[in-house]
């Protein structure tokens, strides 16, 4: 949730004046390891301390396993990272004769005389399902059972007015992605607590 809501949003989400951690603390702590201020190089290192580890890498260790499937991550092997590292930000995005920025450019450029044009150029595609707009239509059901039945364990620390606003502002039809993010980072905790019951 650190990045879909303000440090402001999630203490209102808390049903008693206290105060925690701000989360965005840890963020803060990567960059500051950073030694240079390009905010490129910056970002891409808590990417590297996060999302990758913690979310990518994730997902593809549990997928493959799940299917007995050997995953190899070849753009991970320590010499490439630690080039890559020391690279300047020029290498890594740059701009093409129409002033459109180039990601991967070291990599775009090694595949320019193996791989045809359109697998170079081809927009980045992921395996995404159509989760957030099933909020406003098929889930939404029990999107609003997870969050407002007597068995809802988050409302032991969270305002439930507060959840319920988010509740329906994310199940409306016009529900911003934002939004229909901050309701779905909360029927996930709910899921997990229930299955976990911490104290």
């Amino acid at each position: 949730m650190t990045n879909h809501r303000s440090s402001e949003d999630k203490q209102k989400l808390y049903s008693h004046v206290t105060q925690y951690q701000d989360s965005m603390d840890l963020v803060r702590s990567d960059i500051a390891r950073v030694r240079s201020r390009d905010p490129l190089h910056q970002l891409l290192y808590v990417f590297c301390q996060s999302w990758l580890v913690e979310d990518l890498l994730m997902k593809a260790d549990r997928m493959s396993m799940a299917n007995s499937i050997e995953l190899r991550t070849p753009f991970l092997d320590y010499r490439i990272v630690e080039w890559a590292a020391r690279s300047t930000s020029r290498i890594k995005v740059g701009q093409d004769g129409h002033g459109q920025y180039v990601t991967k450019r070291v990599l775009r450029q090694f595949a320019n005389k193996r791989l045809p044009d359109e697998i170079i150029r081809r927009p980045k595609m992921g395996f995404p399902v159509p989760l957030y707009n099933w909020l406003t239509d098929r889930l939404k059901p029990w999107a609003i059972e997870q969050m407002s039945s007597k068995d809802t364990q988050i409302y032991r620390w969270f305002d439930p007015v507060v959840v319920r606003q988010q509740l329906q502002k994310a199940t409306s039809p016009d529900a911003s992605l934002m939004d229909r993010h901050c309701l779905w980072d909360l029927i996930i905790l709910e899921l997990w607590t229930r299955e976990w019951q911490p104290t």
